[in-house]
């Protein structure tokens, strides 16, 4: 298709995806008037990301405050994006499968630069769900995530790729989930080569004394009740403790 003619087709199309985008919006307002919605798609987030409750409870009223407004608003996105799933026909290309602490939301970010590859369609103010989907291990529920279905509403729709393809004039465009997570998930393999068999999988490599360090640095920071500390024997360990000290 010509430029000029896919330009013209997104303009006349605007008001009605204009439309179409509002209306899944209200009705995600709506869903989460009814409370029920929200603390499932809650508790199953949970589940899937513990250390989400961590980080709230950590800051006392104001986490308190901030969970129901994390909860409230995560729920219409999810229900926003149900609701334009016959949208959503798009499974990842690659995947960013880990390691934790290796660089991942880095490199998520920079690809997110390029026009011929998108992210998720989440959260766009949250650092860990706007690249993070968790699906593999249980956003939706554990026995829901084999479903390409509910997949799908985890990505762009196909005006992006149009948009991508037609106007900017990518030659393949893409999209990718990056959690680090995935690489530690026994059955994290056998799901996606069901649901995607022919994706690439990227492993991000990183000393593993200063992913170590950097990863207890990382959950203490977020309020997470750990039982441990690598810091205790630090000073005998006189490696450890010189690549701990440094850059986390």
């Amino acid at each position: 298709m010509h430029r000029c003619a896919a330009v013209t087709l997104c303009i006349l199309l605007t008001p009605f995806l204009v439309l179409y985008f509002s209306l899944s919006y209200v009705l995600g307002i709506l869903i989460v008037m009814m409370i029920l919605p929200r603390l499932w798609l809650a508790r199953e987030l949970y589940w899937s990301c513990p250390f989400l409750p961590a980080v709230f409870r950590s800051q006392g009223v104001r986490g308190t405050l901030l969970r129901l407004g994390f909860e409230v608003s995560y729920t219409i996105n999810v229900v926003k994006r149900f609701c334009t799933l016959p949208l959503r026909r798009t499974l990842p290309s690659f995947y960013i499968a880990g390691f934790p602490k290796c660089g991942t939301t880095s490199l998520a970010s920079h690809l997110r630069r390029h026009p011929a590859v998108s992210g998720l369609a989440g959260l766009p103010y949250h650092e860990v769900l706007s690249k993070e989907s968790h699906f593999l291990n249980g956003a939706l529920g554990p026995n829901r995530a084999n479903s390409s279905l509910l997949y799908r509403s985890f990505f762009p729709t196909i005006f992006t790729k149009f948009w991508a393809e037609q106007v900017v004039g990518v030659k393949q465009w893409m999209v990718f989930d990056a959690c680090p997570l995935t690489a530690c998930l026994p059955f994290a393999a056998k799901r996606i080569s069901a649901l995607t068999p022919n994706a690439k999988v990227i492993f991000m490599m990183r000393d593993p004394v200063r992913a170590i360090y950097s990863g207890e640095a990382m959950l203490r920071n977020m309020g997470m009740p750990l039982q441990w500390t690598l810091s205790e024997e630090a000073p005998a360990l006189g490696r450890m403790f010189e690549v701990g000290s440094g850059e986390l």
